[in-house]
């Protein structure tokens, strides 16, 4: 029981992955944001402190109180960098409560399981923002991996569109 609570906190803490500024504008500025959008996992407020000031916006942050799990009313948008270690569970909240969901991971990660596959399927995936230029320090922790802006919107059935980001970042 002492190792399962060990891994637990060590896999919350190598979740504090805090996305840099520039790079949740970049996210921000290829979305047409509407209505309402849920920070779950707000951070430092990369995302959150960015939204356009025309949306209402809300927040989780576990370390504030405020456990996206136990957050059940409906938004338009979900807009943020989710925990890794839990992306399965993160992702079908996710779903259940909102109508567009964008999430910065790296992108390997859309297909480490079936599970995830499947509610992926199930959902819709419209498009991917694949952030790659492996001889520059954007500031994050990737472990040397291409990260996405992934954009899954409910019920869409058609093809996923894949555009790339690499030198034009402004930071």
């Amino acid at each position: 029981m002492e190792n399962i609570k060990k891994m637990k906190k060590e896999a919350k803490n190598s979740d504090k992955v805090y996305t840099p500024e520039f790079v949740a504008k970049e996210i921000i500025a290829n979305f047409n944001l509407y209505g309402t959008v849920l920070d779950p996992c707000c951070g430092n407020g990369a995302f959150y402190d960015n939204y356009p000031d025309y949306v209402q916006k809300d927040f989780c942050e576990l370390d504030l109180g405020k456990d996206f799990f136990d957050y059940n009313k409906h938004v338009d948008w979900i807009v943020s960098n989710p925990p890794y270690s839990c992306f399965a569970d993160w992702l079908e909240h996710s779903f259940e409560i909102a109508d567009n969901v964008v999430y910065l991971i790296p992108l390997y990660l859309l297909t480490t399981s079936h599970r995830k596959v499947e509610l992926i399927g199930a959902y819709g995936l419209k498009e991917l923002l694949v952030f790659h230029n492996k001889n520059k320090d954007w500031g994050w922790k990737s472990c040397g991996w291409p990260m996405c802006a992934a954009y899954f919107k409910k019920n869409y059935r058609g093809e996923t569109r894949i555009h790339f980001c690499t030198e034009q970042l402004k930071y």
